[in-house]
């Protein structure tokens, strides 16, 4: 009778390591799965960075102000982003083909600098704020 229960007690001690075994293996895949998304992500980030540095350089300077101006002024007059105020066209436009990209740019030039907003007086708020702070 005790040997059957010491065999008994083996096999789910036996049966436990090769669980145990295995969710290590596991977690190891997992670990460095997420260590590569990571590392994309982190790849990802650095890309937009320089994309945003290098549009930021075809800009004009005042431009460029006025979108850094804008950002600061949507926060602070508590105005909804993706409700009220939508962003630059640049950023509402999805390309079908990348080869698109430099007719687009040349047909539309600084108007892909405007912004969308969802109303006049959305827009009548903004402007009124540029234009008090003489941006």
């Amino acid at each position: 009778k005790n040997d059957r229960m010491l065999d008994s007690l083996n096999k789910s001690v036996s049966e436990k390591k090769r669980e145990r075994n295995e969710m290590a293996e596991k977690r190891k895949s997992q670990w460095g799965a997420l260590s590569e998304l990571s590392a994309q992500v982190t790849d990802a980030k650095e890309s937009a960075r320089r994309a945003y540095s290098s549009m930021r350089k075809s800009m004009p300077r005042n431009t460029a102000m006025g979108l850094d101006a804008l950002d600061r002024i949507i926060r602070e007059e508590g105005i909804v982003v993706g409700e009220q105020y939508f962003g630059p066209v640049m950023d509402n436009i999805q390309l079908v083909e990348d080869k698109y990209q430099t007719a687009i740019e040349v047909a539309a030039q600084n108007a892909l600098f405007h912004v969308i907003v969802d109303t006049d007086a959305t827009a009548a708020r903004l402007m009124r704020r540029l234009e008090s702070e003489r941006l």
